[in-house]
């Protein structure tokens, strides 16, 4: 399977949790197996690889290498938090097991701790992404003031516009289908320089401004696009 750059950082983070959590029973400092795998579950997984990619899980055809990609993640995701969870979470990391499709064990607690797979590490690349998050947050923040001042419903009714520096320029340009990173519908990027309107909402090193996208909603994925009802079938 294919990955893309953000399924390959969703398992670097994963396999830094992986590190810290065996140094941590290692320790005997099981307040930080704790902590740890909640963060990740809460934070780097709910909050933002699982909040992106479900729309690829619930819309895209069941083949579709995307999908394929992102359930490539989550089962090594499920598998390592499963066997982590398995030594202070002992009846329920069992009754997970039972649900895992393709593990020959008849017990998690006959598992090893999972081991960290050192090749999927990229400095540069992990940089990147941690970078791009801290932007996002300051988008959802973005989001968030128009859904209250009722310039848009959910966020899939946005269309967000950026007003970055050069540095931040720089790093977005990197990026292909920003829409979907940041869940919207539409994302402008306008080069530096370009007067960003009076409206928006101002982070270090880009201004946000939000509108409600053109077009009509799909019924099936939820995008609003000029796209929908031009074609008859």
């Amino acid at each position: 399977t294919s990955l893309s750059e953000l399924d390959r950082y969703a398992l670097i983070r994963l396999n830094r949790m992986i590190e810290k959590v065996v140094k941590a029973y290692e320790a005997y400092e099981f307040h930080v197996v704790y902590q740890t795998i909640h963060h990740f579950c809460a934070v780097e997984m709910s909050s933002f690889y699982l909040d992106i990619i479900k729309d690829r899980l619930y819309a895209n055809a069941a083949e579709d290498p995307a999908r394929k990609a992102s359930q490539t993640v989550l089962y090594a995701a499920l598998t390592a938090i499963t066997k982590l969870i398995s030594p202070v979470l002992p009846h329920t990391a069992d009754e997970v097991w039972k649900y895992i499709p393709g593990v020959e064990l008849s017990s998690v607690q006959l598992a090893e701790l999972p081991e960290v797979d050192a090749s999927v590490y990229n400095e540069e690349l992990e940089n990147k992404w941690n970078s791009f998050l801290e932007l996002r947050d300051d988008v959802l923040k973005a989001l968030e003031e128009a859904r209250k001042e009722k310039v848009i419903g959910n966020s899939l009714g946005a269309a967000v516009n950026l007003y970055p520096n050069e540095a931040m320029f720089a790093l977005l340009t990197q990026f292909e289908q920003l829409d979907q990173l940041f869940i919207v519908s539409a994302v402008n990027l306008h080069p530096v320089g370009t007067p960003a309107p009076e409206s928006v909402h101002q982070s270090k090193d880009v201004a946000i401004a939000i509108a409600v996208a053109d077009g009509e909603k799909c019924e099936r994925c939820w995008i609003v696009t000029p796209e929908v009802g031009h074609s008859k079938e």
